[in-house]
């Protein structure tokens, strides 16, 4: 029982308010915290004013595991990429137009990687957001006079590789972390997704009255010349970054990405989508030394950041009246929502501190804005204490919320 206690009086000293350090610049204060916090030795701080010049660092530019932090940079290149009012549209086509209400030949349900397509009760229970179902879809096509579908429901997952996963993903990673990624996926199903919204789809369009025959895995992709009869889209990309950001959803993150590389590509891979990234860092003059980015959600080990890099891209976002505001709506906010709703409760950083957390085995992270900061605290070590580090993190997040007028 000893260490537990002790460990809780250093978080203690290490949370309360220290008056020496309204006294100390700033760089100092932020070296103090560090020093005096058991993960000290363990952490790397970056910290920039509005303009992106470096006002405070310890080690800022080691290679650390970043985490969920690497979803700011998914984020980024998202909303870039596909606009904030982007939508993915989940289709249904035929061969040919229906004739007299009825559709001659098979039919493909055309995944565009919606991590939000659902069936009604699903979407109902697990989404907070509007959702695209099997049901609006089916009832769309009703509404358009369709009474009967001869053929088949092909389940078309083509917009994306059949890669499930990502480089670097631990293998209980899926479905535990994330289902398995697929550009036809259903009520975020852990196996057969493209079979799954297929037999779905088929199940709706029965309850709506229209006649077809079974559902299966298309065995090639939809006709490049046939008939949109239905479409349903998600929310703009802009609510599906909020989902990824505040909620860190892993899934979410991924799939944006997939999306992302596929409306530049043709189709969505992890490696394409990561290309968009590194573009995005070139094209906002983010130096990529020590930047190792792999997957669209930091699950990945393979992946590496500064918070140095990270620090600086958050400034340079921030200064892009496009992209700024919507990234900051994307992280969630201390004391007040999503994975920092339990997090600076109180304090000068409730409410005000916009920020990423970061959890692995190995690794903890937080990276943000206190007010016109823009500031990355990445701590790495096997089996990396949580509480110490959530510590450290909400200490300095704290101390530039306070402080937050020398930003």
């Amino acid at each position: 029982m000893r260490r537990p206690l002790i460990l809780l009086a250093v978080l203690a000293v290490l949370l309360a308010p220290d008056p020496a350090s309204a006294a100390r610049p700033l760089p100092e204060a932020v070296r103090a915290l560090v020093a005096k916090s058991p993960v000290g030795d363990a952490a790397s701080v970056s910290v920039r004013d509005g303009s992106g010049t470096v006002i405070a660092g310890v080690r800022p530019a080691v290679p650390r595991l970043p985490a969920s932090n690497q979803k700011i940079l998914t984020i980024a290149a998202v909303l870039d990429v596909l606009g904030p009012d982007g939508r993915l549209p989940t289709r249904l086509v035929a061969g040919s137009e229906p004739v007299g209400g009825v559709v001659r030949g098979d039919v493909w349900l055309v995944g565009g990687g919606d991590p939000t397509f659902s069936t009604s009760g699903f979407a109902d229970a697990h989404w907070g957001i509007y959702a695209p179902t099997v049901d609006r879809l089916a009832s769309r096509l009703a509404a358009a006079g369709i009474t009967r579908i001869t053929g088949r429901v092909n389940g078309d997952a083509s917009r994306f590789d059949a890669v499930v996963g990502a480089p670097g993903w631990k293998p209980g990673f899926i479905p535990q972390q994330s289902p398995p990624l697929s550009a036809l996926s259903i009520d975020r199903s852990p196996t057969r997704p493209t079979l799954r919204a297929a037999r779905a789809l088929r199940r709706a369009l029965v309850r709506a009255g229209i006649g077809v025959g079974p559902a299966r895995v298309a065995r090639t992709a939809a006709p490049a010349d046939g008939t949109e009869l239905a479409r349903v889209e998600s929310a703009p990309v802009e609510v599906l970054a909020q989902l990824a950001g505040r909620d860190s959803d892993n899934f979410t993150a991924e799939m944006l990405l997939k999306a992302a590389a596929a409306e530049v590509t043709g189709r969505g891979t992890t490696a394409a989508g990561v290309a968009l990234e590194r573009d995005l860092l070139a094209d906002l003059g983010v130096p990529r030394r020590g930047l190792t980015p792999v997957d669209g959600s930091g699950l990945s080990y393979a992946n590496r950041a500064t918070a140095a890099a990270l620090s600086l891209l958050l400034a340079r976002v921030d200064d892009d009246p496009e992209l700024g505001p919507h990234l900051r709506d994307a992280l969630a906010t201390a004391g007040v929502n999503g994975t920092l709703a339990g997090r600076m409760r109180t304090g000068p950083a409730a409410g005000r501190v916009q920020a990423k957390t970061g959890t692995l085995n190995d690794a903890s992270a937080l990276s943000g804005y206190a007010g016109d900061c823009s500031f990355s605290i990445l701590v790495q070590r096997t089996w990396v204490d949580q509480a110490a580090a959530h510590a450290l993190q909400d200490a300095i997040a704290q101390l530039l919320a306070r402080r937050r007028a020398e930003c």
